[in-house]
């Protein structure tokens, strides 16, 4: 299953950490990326696919969103076979 994650910025911060290693897991599993529109440090080294958000627009599996910002990605995108809204502030 091919899963993406879209998020506004990827920075060195503890709940992008926790992101990070979740989504390295997941890749034993799954195919994961994730879109995002700025990057200005990595929390921790990636075993997945990071590209830029707009690639989401063609993204033909599950399709996370995580803010409101990059809500309205995911309801643009018409591939994706499911999308979740999961908007949440950690810090």
């Amino acid at each position: 299953m091919q899963i993406g994650i879209i998020v506004d910025a990827i920075a060195n911060t503890s709940s992008h950490y926790l992101l990070f290693e979740a989504l390295n897991n997941l890749t034993a599993r799954h195919s994961v990326f994730l879109f995002a529109n700025n990057t200005h440090s990595l929390p921790m080294q990636n075993k997945f696919c990071i590209l830029q958000q707009i690639h989401a627009m063609h993204h033909n599996g599950v399709l996370i969103s995580t803010s409101l910002s990059t809500a309205q990605i995911a309801i643009n995108c018409l591939t994706a076979k499911s999308k979740y809204y999961y908007i949440w502030y950690p810090e």
